[in-house]
This record gives C-alpha cells, structure tokens and sequence, in this order.
C-alpha cells in the first residue's frame, strides 16, 4: 500500500511571477471546459449509440420522451394557474394533480424497462461504443496538447478531472463548465528521491532558508514557528530558455516540520505551497 504523505502551508508569493502563475492557472481552467465539452459531446453520442442499437429500447425510449414532455406541460400549466390566483387552491387542482402522479408512475414504469433492455443494447453495440472510447481519449490527449500547458499543470487538470468523471458517471450527473476566478493549482512532479534542499537541474522545488530581505523584518524563527522559503518551477522556459520559478514564503508549525535536507519520494506531494 502506498503511504501519501500531504503537507499543507499558507504561502506568499514573493517576486514578479504573479502574471505567470495566473495564465497557467487560467489556461487550466480553460483546459477543464474544453475537457467538459469532450465529455458531454461523448455522452450524447454514446446514448444515442445504444439507444439506436436495439429497437425495443429505442421505442422505450420515445415513449419516455413523450411522457417527461407531457409532465412538464402539465406542471407549468400548474404553475401558470396558481400564479394566475396567486394561491395554490385553483380549479382543476385535482385534474393537475392526478395527470402528474399517472405521467410519473408511467415514466418511473417505462424508466425501470429501459434499464433492463440496456444492459443487452450495450453489448450490442460495444464495437461501436469501443470506437468511441478510442475517440474521447484521442480528442482528450490533442485538447491537453492544445492548451500549450507545461505537462505537470496539464496533468493536474487531466487528473482532477479523471475523478470527476468517474463520480459523475457513478452519480449520472452532468459535469459543470468552470469559470475563472483567478482562481486554481500549480504543481510538479519529481524523480524519486527529490532532496529539498539541493540544487537540482530543473529546478522543480528547491526549500531554503530564506533570505533577509525575502523576509521584510519578519523573523525567520518564532515561538513553535519557522519560515522557509520554497523556490518553485511553475512553467515551460520563455523564448530566451529562462525557467521560470516562483518563490513563496511559507510558515512552519510545529508537527509539520519540513527541513531543508528532506528527501521527498514520488508518493509524497507537497500542495498548495
């Protein structure tokens, strides 16, 4: 079993890569609607694919369409009469209500049928529906290559999306299209053994002392407190091969000690630092 070690420190960007840090996280957030789009295209299609596959299912189908069309007729017919008297007691009441309690039995009815045919109507069409698959995961792996993230933050977005996924068809609900709220997450990946401490090659994450003038008069160490500084890659090199690193202060409780010489492994993360 894997042991996943999480540590979680308030920080402060110290330096001039705000700008950097919010672009990435924007071109994320765009990343996560475009994947949002894949997604429900995929859905529709592969409802459409099975439905299609057996004609039992697909009459079950039209005439659950009918009756959810009709049930929304009557309940806004309802509402249009109760807001017409502004009060819930209005001519008909019953009418209403008995139509709606029979178009509900008659699609909890047809539903239930549904469910039984299309376990069947899937293996019908699993060639189909493989091939679609193969589609989703293609058009997936071309939207992270169009989004010109760095591969850390585009997996950060494919990750937390992969979970999301998995409990929205577990749940059968829609996934939501995200808006920017300057908003997100920024993060790398290390080969094992990352020791904090050292200088490394790429410069992913590197925890130092920090400087005097990191600090602005702040004490370096207080009372069951430590501030360190955490020197961060957070992106692709820029057009003169510079990598650009953030440096942010963070704070140091006592119990979530984090010293400059540790060496982290690939199954402990370091996050929202």
């Amino acid at each position: 079993m894997k042991e996943i070690t999480i540590r979680k420190y308030g920080a402060r960007l110290i330096g001039d890569n705000e700008a950097t840090i919010v672009q990435s996280m924007r071109d994320q957030n765009n990343l996560w609607n475009k994947l949002v789009e894949i997604e429900r295209s995929n859905r529709t299609e592969y409802r459409e694919i099975v439905t299609q596959s057996d004609d039992e299912l697909a009459a079950l189908s039209n005439e659950a369409n009918t009756a959810e069309q009709r049930l929304e007729e009557v309940q806004a017919q309802r509402a249009r009469a109760r807001a017409a008297k502004r009060s819930k007691q209005i001519e008909g009441a019953a009418d209403y209500a008995a139509e709606i309690k029979a178009l509900s039995a008659t699609l909890k009815s047809l539903r239930a049928k549904m469910k039984e045919r299309r376990a069947y109507a899937k293996e019908v069409a699993r060639p189909r529906l493989d091939t679609l698959e193969l589609r989703r995961r293609a058009a997936i792996k071309e939207a992270a290559k169009d989004a010109a993230l760095w591969w850390p933050h585009s997996e950060l977005v494919l990750g937390a999306f992969d979970v999301a996924r998995a409990r929205a068809l577990k749940s059968n609900a829609d996934l939501l299209f995200h808006r920017f709220k300057g908003e997100g997450r920024i993060g790398v990946r290390f080969s094992p053994g990352l020791l904090l401490g050292a200088p490394t090659a790429t410069e992913l994450l590197k925890v130092r002392d920090a400087l005097p003038e990191e600090l602005n008069g702040l004490s370096a160490v207080r009372a069951k407190k430590r501030i360190l500084a955490v020197d961060m890659r957070i992106g692709k090199p820029d057009d003169a091969g510079v990598i650009p690193v953030a440096t942010f202060l963070i704070t140091v409780h006592a119990g979530k000690e984090l010293r400059p010489d540790e060496t982290l492994w690939p199954n402990s993360r370091l996050v929202r630092v």
